[in-house]
């Protein structure tokens, strides 16, 4: 359809378009893919499919929008606050839904029991904290999207440090706190097949990132594989680390702590 448009109309608005459909889908596909737990090497597996899909969005992206006015930087990709925004609440939406005990009842009516339960609920002190500290992450959070995001001195120096031992730095949102989780979702997963949803809400950051930085067109190619490349391989070592310290740490920490409250 968009490709017949684009025939008729000839403008880049169509490209672009498309071009974004597949950053904001191909993130989503990438983190819901059925897992399948009791099968050997899945966690490796599993997370070479999660970046094999969002290489097959990046490759989509890179052939749309392959001209000219694009590499030089003087047409740009619109709509990056979507790729940023919508990935993360469609899987959010998601994992709420796959985890509800009213999955019998429609969608229509599961909706409008949240939304009157909101509405009626008294609001007190605490709510007003939580909104006001949420508030404040998904402002920091859309802060630091796009080319002029704000960045602390101490990650500026760090980003420093990472490019003259890497040449190239990796996004920190990506082998930080994208990856790591996504790779400690998967390994929950064989624990909780329902509840490690929640985990793949920031694990999805590293995947809309990943995409997001081949719409930078302007940016040669070999230095955003180059970038990718440290993401992937560290975000997984940084989650099997992560890994190790929820069997080891975690575990023991959560048994204390509910054997001191039962007391």
């Amino acid at each position: 359809m968009f490709a017949l448009l684009y025939l008729i109309i000839q403008q880049s608005m169509i490209l672009k378009a498309l071009a974004l459909a597949v950053a904001i889908t191909a993130p989503i596909w990438a983190v819901l893919l059925k897992k399948e737990p009791q099968k050997k090497w899945y966690l490796i597996k599993s997370y070479a499919q999660a970046v094999g899909i969002a290489a097959i969005g990046i490759w989509l992206i890179v052939v749309l929008l392959s001209g000219n006015q694009y590499i030089l930087g003087i047409d740009l990709f619109r709509g990056v606050s979507l790729i940023y925004i919508v990935p993360l609440a469609v899987v959010a939406v998601y994992a709420v839904w796959i985890n509800s005990k009213f999955l019998s009842k429609t969608s229509a009516v599961y909706l409008r029991t949240i939304i009157e339960t909101l509405l009626k609920a008294p609001v007190i002190y605490w709510h007003i904290i939580v909104i006001a500290i949420f508030s404040g992450i998904v402002i920091y959070y859309l802060s630091r999207t796009g080319n002029a995001g704000e960045v602390s001195t101490i990650e500026l120096q760090l980003r420093s440090l990472l490019e003259q031992i890497l040449y190239v730095r990796p996004r920190t949102k990506e082998f930080l706190i994208g990856f790591p989780l996504f790779v400690l979702a998967l390994h929950i997963a064989k624990s909780y097949p329902k509840g490690y949803y929640f985990l793949l809400i920031p694990g999805v950051i590293g995947f809309l990132s990943l995409v997001n930085t081949f719409t930078h067109l302007h940016i040669p190619l070999l230095i955003s594989l180059l970038r990718s490349g440290y993401s992937i391989v560290f975000g997984l070592i940084i989650g099997l680390v992560l890994i190790w310290l929820y069997e080891n740490v975690g575990k023991k920490i959560v048994t204390i702590i509910r054997v001191r409250w039962q007391a």
